[in-house]
C-alpha cells in the first residue's frame, strides 16, 4: 500500500497516536489535508473540553446530589454592593484538592496566599475579601476587584440556580468556540518559530506544512493538561512544561521531514513538496520539478535543460525521435533537418532523402552536381543520346 493511501486512511485515533508516540511520522501528518487537519482540531479539542469542564460539572451534580441543593447548604449569605463584600460570618470550606475562604473583615488577599495553599495540595483556590478576590484552578490565576460586577446577594444565585443547566451550556459554548480558536492561534505562533527552526536545518517548507506539524505538537502538552486535570495534585510549572514540550515536537517533526526528503522517500499527490512548495529548490514526482525547478518524466523538464521520449528535449537541448530536434540542433529521419540545420548536411529530394548539396533526378537519386539523361543516369557534365547512353563529345 502506498504512503499516500496510508495517509488517506490514518483516522482520528491514529492521528493522535503519531502526533504522541511517533514523531517519526510527522512528514506524513504535514501531507494531510488542510480540511482534515482543522477536523481533527475540532474533534480534539472538544474532547478535551468535555475532560476539564463537562466531566467535572456532570459529576459535581452527582456527588452533590444535584448543585442546586449543593449551593443552598454551602453557600452563606452575602452582599456585594458599590464594590465592596459584606458578610456576617466567615466562610470556610475544604475538599480534597477544592479550598475555598470568604472573609469581609478582611480588606485584601494577597497572591502570596494562593502558593501556601497549592503547596498544601490543593488545586483549585477561591479566597473572597472586603476589596478583592483570587481564584486559581489548574495553574491558571486571577485577581480583581468587586467594581464592574454590579450588585448581588445570596438570593440573587438562588434565583439563577434554575436556570444553571442553561447557563452552563451557553458557557460550555463559549468556552469551546475560545479553545478552538485559541488552538490555532497558538499554532500560528509556533509556526513562527518553526520558520526559524527550518530556516537553521537548512530546509524549505511551505508554511502550510509548519502549521500542520505545529497543530500535531500541541496534541502531547494538551493529553497532559487534561490528565492534570484528573490528578489529586498539580504537576509543578505544568504551562512551561507544555510550552518546552511542543517546541520539542516541532523541532523533530521539522527534522524527520529533513531526513525523508534528502533520503527521497516522500511521494508527492499529483503536487510538489506537501503540495505546496518545494525543499530547498524543487520538489519531486508525478511531472513536478525536481533540482532546480525542473522535473522529470512524462515529458517534463530533466536536469535544468529538457526531457526525453515523445518529442521533448533531451539532454539540455533537444530530443530525439518522431522528427524531433537531437542535439541541440535538429533531428533525423522524415525529411527532417539533422546536424543543426538540414540532413546529411543540406537539402533533401521531394522524398525527403538528403542528396549532398546538388539536386537529385526524378527518381531521387543523386547526380554529383550535372544532369542526368531521361532515363534519370548521370553523365558526367555532357549530354546523352536518345537512349540515355552517355558520350564524350556532341556528335
Amino acid at each position: 500500500m502506498s504512503n499516500m493511501q496510508n495517509e488517506e486512511k490514518k483516522g482520528f485515533f491514529s492521528q493522535i497516536k503519531t502526533a504522541v508516540a511517533k514523531p517519526s511520522g510527522y512528514p506524513s501528518l504535514s501531507r494531510l489535508g488542510g480540511g482534515r487537519a482543522a477536523g481533527f482540531v475540532f474533534l480534539f479539542t472538544f474532547l478535551y473540553m468535555l475532560v476539564i469542564l463537562v466531566i467535572p460539572y456532570i459529576f459535581t451534580m452527582i456527588t452533590s446530589h444535584g448543585f442546586q441543593d449543593y449551593v443552598t447548604e454551602y453557600l452563606p449569605d452575602f452582599t456585594i454592593s458599590a464594590g465592596t463584600l459584606h458578610m456576617d460570618d466567615t466562610f470556610r470550606y475544604n475538599s480534597g484538592d477544592v479550598y475555598v475562604y470568604a472573609d469581609s473583615s478582611t480588606e485584601y488577599f494577597e497572591e502570596d496566599m494562593v502558593h501556601i495553599l497549592r503547596e498544601e495540595g490543593y488545586r483549585k483556590i477561591a479566597l473572597f475579601a472586603r476589596s478583592n478576590f483570587i481564584m486559581y484552578s489548574d495553574g491558571s490565576l486571577q485577581s480583581s476587584s468587586y467594581y464592574g460586577i454590579g450588585s448581588f446577594s445570596r438570593e440573587d444565585i438562588l434565583r439563577f440556580l434554575p436556570y444553571l443547566h442553561l447557563i452552563m451550556a451557553i458557557v460550555a459554548i463559549v468556552f469551546y468556540i475560545f479553545l478552538f480558536a485559541g488552538y490555532f492561534f497558538s499554532a500560528l505562533i509556533y509556526g513562527v518559530l518553526g520558520i526559524i527552526v527550518q530556516s537553521i536545518m537548512r530546509i524549505t517548507l511551505p508554511f502550510g506544512a509548519i502549521y500542520k506539524l505545529a497543530l500535531y505538537s500541541m496534541v502531547t502538552p494538551h493529553l497532559l493538561k487534561a490528565v492534570n486535570s484528573l490528578l489529586p495534585f498539580n504537576i509543578p510549572r505544568l504551562t512551561w512544561l507544555c510550552r518546552l514540550i511542543t517546541c520539542l515536537y516541532l523541532v523533530f517533526g521539522i527534522k524527520y521531514c529533513k531526513d525523508q526528503f534528502a533520503a527521497g522517500q516522500f511521494t508527492g499527490q499529483g503536487g510538489p513538496w506537501y503540495g505546496a512548495n518545494p525543499s530547498g529548490n524543487v520538489p519531486y514526482g508525478n511531472g513536478n520539478p525536481y533540482g532546480n525547478g525542473n522535473s522529470y518524466g512524462n515529458g517534463n523538464p530533466y536536469g535544468g535543460s529538457a526531457p526525453y521520449g515523445n518529442g521533448n528535449p533531451s539532454g539540455g537541448n533537444a530530443p530525439y525521435g518522431n522528427g524531433n530536434p537531437y542535439n541541440g540542433n535538429a533531428p533525423y529521419g522524415n525529411g527532417t533537418p539533422y546536424n543543426g540545420n538540414v540532413p546529411y548536411g543540406n537539402a533533401p529530394d521531394s522524398n525527403g532523402n538528403p542528396y549532398g548539396g546538388n539536386a537529385p533526378d526524378s527518381n531521387g537519386s543523386s547526380y554529383g552536381g550535372n544532369a542526368p539523361d531521361s532515363s534519370g543516369i548521370p553523365y558526367g557534365g555532357n549530354a546523352t543520346h536518345g537512349n540515355g547512353n552517355p558520350w564524350d563529345n556532341p556528335q
